[in-house]
């Protein structure tokens, strides 16, 4: 709610302390809910005009969301990620 409210310093934070928490539980990198995690962080970054920031975490959203991207909503979200990146690189 606070990436489409504008609130991105607040989605930040959410994003950071999501990131911790998988890092606590030693939860895998490659795990779809980490890339999730780091594409929402990269779009409050960006939001901010943090894109050189934001960049490794859109890369690596990107590489995460295409492992298995076969259903349509993850095929959708793996097209964001891939605009999130164009869109900061351009920055």
């Amino acid at each position: 709610a606070y990436l489409e409210t504008g609130r991105f310093k607040d989605a930040e934070a959410i994003g950071r302390r999501e990131l911790q928490l998988y890092a606590e539980a030693k939860t895998p990198r490659t795990e779809r809910m980490v890339g999730y995690a780091e594409f929402l962080l990269a779009r409050a970054l960006a939001g901010q005009a943090k894109y050189q920031e934001a960049l490794g975490h859109a890369e690596f959203a990107q590489e995460n969301l295409a492992v298995g991207a076969v259903s349509p909503g993850a095929r959708r979200l793996l097209e964001k990620s891939r605009a999130l990146v164009l869109e900061v690189r351009a920055k």
